[in-house]
């Protein structure tokens, strides 16, 4: 396993475990929030894993590790979650103005919500090949 491989598997068990710490040593998150980090996290990890099983399995078929069609979709997938993410965090400053939740829970919620942003508009361009 060439190191850059191994550097996804082990990121993304590393912020799974940090991640964890972190949630079991703060005691003032509410118990939804809480649920919400830990399944966004898992998200995350889910898709590093993902990530770094298709590197493996590209190199045990012998392709190129960044071909035009790759770069092309992680491009757009990139321009279209900047693009979902600001609006995210539009809605997040909106509903900050109108309740009483801690604005650290709402940003670490808005952290948490551009790498899923991300994943998600990487798969469905993956999944339909956009270019």
């Amino acid at each position: 396993m060439k190191a850059r491989t191994f550097l996804v598997f082990y990121f993304s068990f590393l912020i799974l475990a940090l991640a964890g710490i972190g949630l079991y040593q703060n005691n003032t998150l509410p118990r939804f929030m809480e649920y919400l980090h830990i399944c966004l996290m898992v998200f995350i990890v889910a898709i590093g894993l993902y990530q770094g099983f298709l590197m493996l399995r590209s190199r045990k078929l012998k392709q190129p590790a960044d071909d035009e069609l790759s770069l092309k979709v992680l491009h757009r997938a990139a321009m279209i979650s900047y693009l979902v993410s600001l609006n995210v965090w539009a809605i997040l400053i909106y509903i900050g103005s109108k309740t009483e939740v801690d604005p650290g829970i709402l940003f670490g919620t808005g952290i948490l919500c551009m790498p899923v942003v991300f994943a998600v508009s990487w798969v469905i361009m993956k999944a339909r090949r956009y270019a």
